[in-house]
């Protein structure tokens, strides 16, 4: 059964003073929805209530909706904004988290709680929290152990199949209409839009966002395929034309969290425009079961060498690091980084599949998460089925050989709907360039972008590089890494510009 809350985020301050409660907010507050399950915490939400002396927070299993807390002796901030949560301590001296920092500009998301200052975290994941006069304490719930199945992959395939479905069944068949569905050429979408024709429920709508090049863009063609052949509405969005207005804006919707999602403003757009839905994303599908990791990685993780595996994650220490102004060079440090993802990777260990939880709990959570809430979420509710407790319990059970061969949810799909197998997913195979048109916005973007790095607190110097791209053959893989490290040095300059410090 599915219970939802409001679309709308929400803010409140509280102080105590000679032990009186001082709130400023709606004193009851529930964003975003949960599941009847019987596992606590089971949604994705943040709700509290001021009662009396005391104020209690309680937030989803997983932490996925994006809500910031400052919290000092007698003091505590929340918001979904963190400009909010800026603006009404003025007087407060916040500093930037370096450290945290280090990490976002290599992995382009944070870790855990972190964000770009000191005095400022993320709400954290299945917490009930009290404020009162003696100060914030703060509680984790527990779940019911979780032992790994040992069963061979049909078996598996049939379980993930039919509980996907039956989850489906639960959370809508007394909400049938106004779904909304982002259609990629993908399989979390694809599952979806396959488990709703199942049931007979027609979405409202799905819509298909065409990508920037470099990035391949045969999804909206896949997804075109699949809305026609279950007669399915189906609307493709046309790319932007103000790319770097867009990362800029993008960065300023997600609270400076994600490097990821400037391209889909679009898609925000449109669906602001289009309230009172419910949009139902494949938030964590891909992460849950069919993670396109290497198998060193799993590898490593199981050997315990954890720094080795976070050199993997991060890459090349030197191409970053010469990038950054000489002062940033001594602040935000490859070996910092190195060491917070090291660190991150061990607090896993006692996880069933483990990596598969550090990507979920960390990149799906930080980079992935802000833009179904903070970009899709402000006029609509948000549905993520598949981090719901029961199916993620479920995959992150199955032996870790089943996950490590890269083709659960492939072959999940084909093996439920086999009527729609020879369907074609988007994939990197195609081998068309972008046009000189597209490839000299490209570089106009980047020109601008290099500009605004310049103004006033200079985070970079690209020049060398940009001067390399121009003389270098026109790849896919060239734009796509220069334009992803653009996109990194415009989050972090808006970063900078927003504490007023000089690098």
């Amino acid at each position: 059964m599915l219970n939802l809350g409001s679309h709308q985020g929400g803010f409140f301050s509280a102080t105590f003073s000679n032990g009186n409660l001082a709130f400023k907010g709606p004193k009851k507050h529930f964003h975003g929805y949960k599941i009847e399950s019987g596992v606590p915490g089971d949604g994705v939400f943040v709700e509290w209530l001021a009662d009396g002396d005391s104020v209690t927070i309680s937030t989803d299993r997983l932490g996925m909706l994006p809500y910031f807390i400052f919290y000092k002796p007698n003091r505590i901030v929340i918001s979904d904004n963190i400009h909010e949560v800026l603006d009404s301590l003025p007087s407060h001296n916040f500093q930037l988290d370096y450290a945290a920092l280090s990490v976002q500009l290599r992995l382009g998301h944070f870790l855990g709680d972190d964000t770009a200052f000191t005095d400022i975290k993320r709400l954290p994941a299945n917490a009930i929290l009290k404020f009162t006069g003696n100060g914030l304490e703060t509680t984790f719930r527990t779940e019911a152990p979780n032992p790994m199945l040992n069963i061979r992959v049909e078996e598996a395939i049939k379980l993930y199949g039919e509980q996907f479905d039956e989850l489906m069944e639960n959370l809508f068949y007394n909400n049938p209409d106004h779904l909304i569905v982002p259609a990629s050429g993908g399989r979390d979408s694809r599952h979806i839009l396959l488990a709703l024709d199942r049931l007979n429920i027609q979405p409202k709508l799905c819509i298909t966002q065409r990508h920037l090049p470099p990035t391949p863009d045969d999804d909206y063609i896949c997804a075109k395929t699949l809305c026609k052949s279950l007669g399915f509405n189906h609307e493709i969005l046309n790319k932007s034309s103000d790319i770097l207005g867009d990362e800029k804006n993008k960065n300023t919707l997600l609270n400076y969290e994600s490097q990821s999602h400037g391209w889909i403003i679009p898609t925000v757009e449109y669906l602001s425009a289009q309230g009172g839905n419910i949009i139902l994303d494949g938030l964590g599908g891909d992460r849950l079961s069919e993670s396109k990791l290497d198998k060193d990685f799993y590898k490593l993780y199981r050997q315990g060498r954890f720094t080795d595996l976070a050199r993997l994650m991060l890459g090349s220490s030197d191409y970053l690091q010469k990038t950054l102004t000489p002062n940033l060079r001594h602040r935000l440090t490859y070996d910092i980084a190195l060491k917070k993802v090291s660190n991150k990777l061990k607090e896993y260990q006692d996880f069933n599949n483990p990596i598969i939880e550090f990507y979920l709990r960390n990149r799906t959570r930080r980079c992935i998460a802000p833009s179904c809430w903070n970009l899709f979420g402000h006029k609509n509710h948000v549905v993520t089925p598949f981090i719901a407790a029961d199916l993620h319990r479920l995959l992150v059970s199955f032996p870790a050989e089943i996950h490590e061969a890269r083709n659960l949810h492939t072959k999940t799909i084909s093996d439920r709907y086999p009527h729609y197998s020879h369907l074609p997913y988007a994939g990197n195979k195609i081998t068309n360039l972008p046009s000189m048109k597209e490839h000299l916005n490209n570089i106009f973007t980047v020109l601008k972008a290099l500009r605004l790095h310049s103004e006033k607190i200079p985070v970079t110097d690209l020049w060398p590089e940009l001067i390399r791209l121009l003389s270098s053959t026109r790849s896919r893989e060239d734009l796509a890494r220069f334009i992803a490290l653009q996109n990194r040095f415009t989050l972090l300059h808006q970063t900078m510009q927003l504490m007023g410090q000089a690098s």
